[in-house]
């Protein structure tokens, strides 16, 4: 059930993603800060459901985890940023 304020279908996709990544064994972090410098780095983005399976391949085969910061995941490898969102 969702906060007050907090949008539910992101909720509910942040959520079908942890499980996907806890069954995938990739691991995902929850910073109190996290800001990014999206001036030097590329960013590619994967949107959607469908996406989440790709997603979390590059987290594995990069062996980096996944940083979740309002209601968006992220892998930070070298100069790129990949992003997950809902929509």
């Amino acid at each position: 059930m969702p906060i007050f304020g907090e949008d539910a279908e992101k909720t509910e996709f942040v959520e079908r993603v942890k499980i996907k990544a806890k069954e995938e064994k990739v691991p995902i972090i929850t910073p109190d800060e996290f800001k990014l410098n999206r001036q030097t780095c590329s960013e590619i983005v994967f949107k959607g459901e469908a996406q989440v399976s790709n997603f979390l391949k590059l987290a594995f085969l990069f062996r980096k985890p996944i940083i979740l910061h309002e209601y968006t995941f992220y892998i930070l490898v070298d100069n790129e940023i990949y992003t997950l969102k809902n929509k």
